[in-house]
């Protein structure tokens, strides 16, 4: 069987150990805090006493940013916000005492009326250096679109409000729909694709980690929310849920931080060959994404997927299928669109572009594509 050709590597890549690729995981810097209280520890150990400004967005009863205010150090600011007032907060909520034990407290303060998806009109550019957001959800069931809109709508307000800081989202087992879900994944375009919600606004998915349940609620938090109503039966499903980091692409790349859960793309190129059961048609397409890429951090792997034979020219057309993944550039389909025709324009300026035969740009081992 041939093996893939891979652009963007100087040379085939080594295949590690499951245990050595767990290393690698594990050994990486923690970005995230809201996952457990846990985290909040080591990132006060790993950063000293200095002032961290939080903001904690989408509260219902305030029992999560209670919760977060009684483990942070001292030192540190937490803004603490909900959608509604204060009177829905006593009322439907039952989140009155919430609300005055964050009062009494030093660096805490609380604020109403506040929509996650207009924070640049209530904050300052940069007035904070850190976001959170848990289990967001639209009012109603089923609404998926409306709740990719309020993913994306509060990951784009949120870089502006903390431009250089970290992005936050905690989401129910499967709705990220990225491997971080694990056996609860759903299909793709069941999901909320908060990768790609990340990516449509720049910023690149830097970190998944489990959410700490028992932890949180251990120090009082309790998941209310339903979409039913604030006042049903029963709260969000937070157990085995994932909390999503998300950072602007250029402050990623100054703190070397990287995207474990990258969401590939695929697309089709079909290119004349004098035989089809050579490796030419790999080798020009992979020197093809490899000029396209101009040295941006994007690798296309590719493969052969079917070959065709002109009956009037005897010419052979092989279809390449490029599968195209960043772990540090935040892609899209509009991204990926353009890096593949650059690759395109390199193959028909060297006459070797079937032109009759690319396909759509698409989300590889999902369907359907978004």
């Amino acid at each position: 069987m041939r093996a893939r050709a891979s652009v963007g590597l100087a040379r085939a890549p080594t295949r590690r150990s499951r245990a050595t690729r767990c290393f690698s995981r594990a050994s990486a810097p923690e970005r995230g805090i809201s996952a457990s209280p846990a985290r909040v520890e080591r990132f006060h150990r790993a950063h000293g006493s200095s002032t961290h400004r939080i903001l904690v967005v989408g509260e219902g009863d305030f029992s999560f940013a209670l919760a977060l205010a009684r483990c942070a150090p001292r030192g540190w600011e937490i803004t603490a916000t909900s959608l509604h007032s204060l009177e829905a907060t006593e009322t439907s909520w039952e989140g009155g005492a919430n609300v005055e034990a964050l009062r009494a407290m030093d660096g805490a303060r609380v604020a109403h009326g506040v929509d996650a998806t207009r924070l640049s009109t209530t904050f300052e550019r940069g007035a904070f250096d850190r976001v959170c957001f848990n289990f967001p959800h639209a009012a109603g069931k089923g609404k998926i679109h409306a709740n990719r809109a309020l993913l994306g709508g509060y990951i784009r307000e949120a870089l502006l409000v903390a431009p250089r800081g970290t992005i936050e989202v905690a989401l129910a087992p499967g709705q990220g729909g990225t491997a971080a879900d694990g056996a609860r994944a759903r299909e793709y375009g069941n999901s909320w694709q908060a990768y790609a919600r990340g990516a449509e606004n720049g910023a690149l998915l830097i970190e998944c980690a489990p959410f700490d349940d028992a932890g949180w609620r251990a120090l009082g938090y309790e998941s209310r929310g339903h979409w039913r109503s604030a006042r049903a039966e029963r709260g969000f499903q937070t157990a085995g849920g994932v909390a999503h980091v998300f950072c602007a692409e250029d402050r990623a790349r100054e703190l070397g931080a990287t995207c474990a859960y990258a969401t590939p793309f695929t697309r089709d190129v079909s290119v004349w060959t004098d035989d089809a059961d050579s490796d030419d048609a790999e080798r020009v397409v992979v020197d093809a994404f490899d000029v396209a890429r101009d040295g941006a951090d994007v690798s296309a792997d590719v493969r052969r997927v079917d070959a065709w034979r002109d009956p009037e020219s005897g010419r052979v057309s092989v279809t390449i299928r490029a599968r195209v993944r960043s772990t540090t550039v935040p892609l899209t389909r509009e991204r990926v669109r353009a890096f593949v025709d650059r690759a395109r324009d390199v193959l028909r300026a060297r006459g070797r572009l079937r032109d009759a035969a690319t396909g759509d740009a698409r989300w590889a081992g999902h369907s359907p594509k978004p």
